[in-house]
């Protein structure tokens, strides 16, 4: 038989019908028509304020009576003897906030926004002078800085505007994120992190300090990714990738950590803010809590039943979730915060027709609920701080595939449950020099069943499939501590670190990770900087299931190599170049499937199109390695005094993995080039404007026609790119604001390519994507 051709066709896409369109239209006249009949009417000037506590950077202690004046403004106040500081009636903008006194470098903190009806807070940190050194600027929170000692390399931030305009459409941070380089672009109904190579189940998800195993709807179980983040974009403050060469605090992942900061909630009133788009509704309310804390309360509920129909889908997914964040200080030194999210998802299969069947049957459905809740204390002294931390996840999951005459092909399920705590802690030594440790114990519960009943080749593939049932229950402890020290000489700071983690489900063995970096800075605007690093992985609980074999897998590790540079091009540009190498070792592959390395698994939804091999149905070992080598170009104009921001990322890299049998073979995840482009244009405080370009390079698969073993990922198919538009409008009425916007996805209706499904039942080469995805959305803020 000869080999298909992937090839794009018009009548085997799914794409929106006549009647989706539409709908789509007749909402855009009605947000049309709103701008036309209330742009005048909401010519009510809007106001915030600003507040903040300015401190010595060095002592800690609090500095009474510092001028702080916004610049290009006459509005301004001075400190009190508790160092804080309220600034009210700023108009809506973006500013640069100047704080000075006698004795200290004058601080400029950059780009701060302000909202209607709303207040931000800004810590900061001013250093001592004997003579006058003339002005400085402090990177805020908001700007993004390219190295620290805890990302010392391979950073990237995204501040809260540019977050909301990138991620606008699906609303989802990781998404935003994957316009960074470094990242292979996945499917549209996906947000899976690719990271230099690596499977998504490689990446650490951390949210305000805590580490979650994921943060998206109908996530693949092991995964830190899935279908769209059930985290509100509107919430999050900031969100970061560290590509690589991450820090001693961080481990247990070999590829990536995304840091997500939800913003701390309004504690002078209660709000109330009701949203709606073309896919879900929701609500948002926070306020002022007794004793000066505060409380921000979160949910949102799916209703996809019309949308999914009219696309002409088999199935119809639904799902609600939850956030709830709660601040509390005490006194001016101590703060306790406790975070709580959820989420519950489900499928809804239509099968009364042949096609639905024939459709349904080449998915893996599965209901999952995901918990997760933390209380974090954090405690700052004169030299530095600490904090303290306990949190408790949970994540079920029921599987199910089945054939087109409903029988079943696989079935499992499983409960995992966290419960963990963590120390952190960091110390200031002089002015050069600081020291940060840490550590942190888990006790993981895992119940899981696993019952493949796929025997010989699979239905939507040639691939020999081992037939397997299987059951844990099982309870295991994780321990990790890190010591981190960092010194700075002149223009050099280096950073050395080591992590030691203990797992108990792997004959009770201790791994050691060393971590060492430097950055170099030749001038005030130009840095360098090189990293290395060990980083290890622990086999994910769920390939203990099927088969008891698998509970001798010992954890996998990869080395990182990065060496780069930067250039700060004024206050609010960035270019950057990085080439990194990063090789894989111990990595558990198949003695079933000797051409299987489980690195190739864990994207999208899994099931039959990937032999189910991501629930470990193979008998594995740690005898596979792999190798990922690349360079990446960056450029990032942030928002300040120009309106608009922009982002251009360009990667190239190449990626092999080898299993059992030896031969070096493309990652089923490598995308020689990635380019990403990204802009925005903020038109006053009302209109907003943006587009996002993205080219990928295809990716490998493996045709039909020969032994799977022998064309394991031996064709690629073409490379693909595709444009998203959008437009909001902000009006600003006394008391409250209305939000809304229109977003088109794949605004030229390019036809993805993707690897063709052959089906032996209907003998039929299936074509899947997805086309043209308009959506809207609207929210009031009370």
């Amino acid at each position: 038989m000869n080999c298909p051709k992937p090839h794009k066709t018009r009548r085997e896409t799914l794409m929106p019908s006549r009647v989706y369109i539409s709908f789509q239209r007749s909402l855009l006249v009605v947000f049309l028509a709103f701008v036309t009949v209330h742009g005048v009417t909401a010519a009510v000037a809007p106001r915030g304020s600003i507040s903040g506590i300015v401190f010595d950077h060095d002592s800690g202690d609090i500095v009474p009576r510092a001028s702080v004046v916004i610049l290009g403004t006459s509005i301004g106040a001075a400190t009190d003897s508790a160092g804080g500081f309220m600034i009210q009636g700023v108009p809506v903008g973006t500013f640069d906030v100047q704080v000075s006194i006698i004795g200290y470098r004058t601080a400029v903190v950059r780009n701060v926004h302000v909202r209607a009806d709303m207040h931000v807070s800004l810590p900061i940190a001013l250093s001592q002078v004997i003579l006058d050194l003339g002005e400085f600027e402090v990177i805020a929170p908001i700007r993004l800085s390219s190295a620290s000692p805890e990302m010392p390399v391979s950073i990237h931030k995204l501040p809260k505007k540019e977050l909301l305009s990138i991620g606008r459409g699906l609303n989802d941070p990781l998404r935003a994120l994957s316009l960074m380089p470094g990242v292979s672009q996945t499917k549209v109904d996906r947000n899976d992190l690719l990271v230099r190579g690596g499977s998504p189940s490689e990446n650490l998800i951390v949210v305000d300090g805590i580490e979650l195993p994921s943060i998206s709807h109908f996530a693949t179980q092991g995964s830190s990714t899935g279908s769209t983040s059930f985290i509100d974009l509107e919430l999050i403050e900031s969100a970061s990738l560290s590509a690589g060469g991450f820090g001693a605090r961080y481990g247990d992942k070999t590829s990536a950590v995304v840091d997500l900061r939800i913003r701390d909630p309004r504690n002078d009133r209660f709000t109330f803010g009701p949203n709606v788009s073309a896919t879900q509704v929701g609500l948002n309310t926070e306020g002022p809590l007794p004793g000066g804390g505060s409380i921000l309360l979160s949910a949102r509920r799916s209703y996809l039943d019309k949308v999914f129909e009219i696309y002409g889908f088999g199935f119809i997914p639904h799902f609600t979730d939850g956030l709830l964040k709660a601040c509390l200080p005490i006194g001016s030194s101590d703060r306790i915060s406790v975070l709580a999210v959820g989420a519950i998802d489900g499928f809804s299969l239509m099968n009364e027709s042949t096609e639905h069947r024939l459709q349904n049957s080449r998915m893996m459905f599965n209901d999952q609920s995901r918990l997760a809740a933390a209380v974090t204390w954090r405690h700052i002294f004169s030299s530095g701080y600490m904090s303290v931390s306990g949190a408790y996840t949970r994540s079920e999951y029921e599987y199910r595939q089945n054939d087109p005459s409903l029988a079943p092909w696989f079935t499992g399920s499983s409960d995992d449950r966290t419960y963990s705590g963590q120390i952190d802690a960091l110390f200031k030594i002089g002015r050069t020099s600081e020291f940060a440790g840490g550590m942190s114990i888990r006790l993981l519960d895992f119940k899981g069943a696993i019952n493949s009943l796929a025997a010989g080749p699979s239905a939507v593939n040639y691939e020999v499939i081992p037939k397997t049932s299987g059951s844990i229950d099982m309870t295991s402890f994780k321990s990790a501590a890190y010591l981190q020290f960092s010194h700075s000489a002149g223009p050099a700071t280096i950073t050395a670190g080591l992590r030691g983690d203990y797992y108990e489900t792997t004959g009770k063995s201790l791994y050691l990770a060393p971590r060492l970096s430097l950055n170099l800075a030749i001038s005030p605007s130009i840095n360098l900087k090189a990293s290395a690093g060990r980083y290890f992985q622990s086999p994910n609980p769920l390939w203990f299931t099927a088969t008891s074999f698998n509970r001798t897998l010992t954890p996998f590790g990869a080395d990182h190599l990065i060496v780069g540079g930067e250039i700060f091009v004024g206050p609010d540009v960035l270019i950057g170049v990085e080439g990194y190498q990063k090789r894989y070792f111990d990595y558990p592959s198949s003695l079933n499937r000797r051409y299987l390395i489980m690195a190739n698994t864990g994207a999208g939804l899994g099931g039959s199109a990937e032999g189910f091999a991501s629930f470990g149905i193979d008998s594995l070992v740690n005898k596979g390695s792999g190798r990922s080598r690349g360079v990446e170009f960056f450029i990032q104009k942030m928002l300040s005094g120009t309106p608009w921001y922009g982002i251009l990322s360009i990667s190239h890299s190449r990626t092999e993995y080898t299993a059992l049998d030896g031969i070096a073979r493309p990652s089923s995840h490598d995308q020689p080039w990635t380019v990403g482009i990204a802009l925005g244009w903020y038109i006053g405080e009302s209109w907003e404007l943006g587009t996002k370009f993205r080219y990928y390079a295809g990716t490998p698969y493996t045709p039909t026609g020969s032994t799977y073993e022998k064309g394991y990922n031996s064709a690629r198919i073409g490379g693909d790119h595709n444009l998203d538009l959008y437009v909001a409008r902000r009006w600003y009425f006394s008391g409250w604001k209305l939000n809304t916007y229109v977003s088109i996805l794949n605004v030229y209706n390019r036809k993805p390519t993707e690897p063709p499904i052959f089906e032996k039942i209907s003998g039929k080469q299936h074509i899947p994507g997805l086309g043209i995805i308009p959506t809207i959305g609207v929210s009031v803020e009370f």
